[in-house]
């Protein structure tokens, strides 16, 4: 298993990484980052949109469509994971459910192993998505503490790769969330979305060094390294996909 920390890069280049990623590494690979400025991301799907445009323009908060599905999230405190599968390891084989129930319980064991009390629970569809907020919904096996989800994660597979990715937050920003989507203060949101530093304390190298040893159990022995070149020149020529432009969500044409 490939690793790599890379921090401090904006939005739309840490998109085209994760997506190069997977063009360009013939083994599975776990990378660990952040954000160089807070930054909404959309998933690919998630067309019609309003965005708050000028209240993030004067927050500074930058705004890209994600490769992977699912709703937006506020990348603000938190660490970013990043793990792509190629089509020709084992784990490729299974289903889009039972590879989210296997990361999902690596990263159980990591938070566990660092004194969270999280569990996996399975989504109640009574309480699915009320807005175009990632946390305030249920999907599957989400990873909880005390019914509030810390983690957000989204799949997407192609011909040659799989990739999921998925937000480990470590505190929410709860206001500028809402305000980046139109929302009024969101009771639901508020209620269901949770964040590490509620309840306990963590660096962010102690949580690096547990999820690699948690993925070394289903993907191997770690090599961390930095980014090839080759990979990160052609992230960079790309990075201009994955920004966000008003009614485009979605159009970034990043599998070729």
């Amino acid at each position: 298993m490939k690793v790599f920390r890379t921090w401090g890069l904006l939005g739309d280049l840490n998109m085209a990484v994760d997506v190069e990623m997977g063009n360009h590494l013939q083994e599975p690979a776990l990378r660990l980052y952040n954000w160089a400025k807070p930054t909404l991301s959309l998933g690919k799907h998630q067309k019609r949109v309003r965005l708050n445009e000028s209240y993030m323009s004067e927050m500074g908060i930058d705004c890209v469509v994600r490769p992977t599905g699912g709703r937006a999230v506020l990348h603000w405190d938190e660490l970013t994971y990043s793990l792509v599968i190629p089509k020709s390891h084992i784990l490729s084989k299974e289903s889009v459910l039972g590879l989210y129930l296997i990361v999902s319980k690596c990263i159980e064991g990591a938070l566990r192993k660092l004194g969270f009390d999280v569990s996996v629970e399975r989504p109640n569809r009574k309480q699915f998505q009320r807005t175009h907020a990632c946390f305030d919904s249920a999907s599957a096996y989400e990873i909880k503490i005390n019914g509030r989800k810390v983690v957000g994660s989204a799949q997407v597979r192609t011909e040659r790769f799989i990739l999921q990715h998925g937000s480990i937050v470590l505190k929410q920003h709860f206001e500028e969330y809402e305000k980046c989507l139109f929302l009024d203060t969101d009771q639901f949101l508020r209620m269901n979305a949770g964040a590490l530093l509620d309840f306990g304390e963590v660096t962010l190298e102690d949580l690096c060094t547990a999820l690699i040893k948690e993925f070394e159990v289903i993907l191997g022995k770690h090599e961390e390294m930095a980014l090839p070149f080759p990979l990160l020149r052609k992230a960079v020529l790309r990075r201009r996909e994955f920004v966000w432009k008003t009614n485009s969500c979605g159009n970034a044409n990043w599998e070729h």
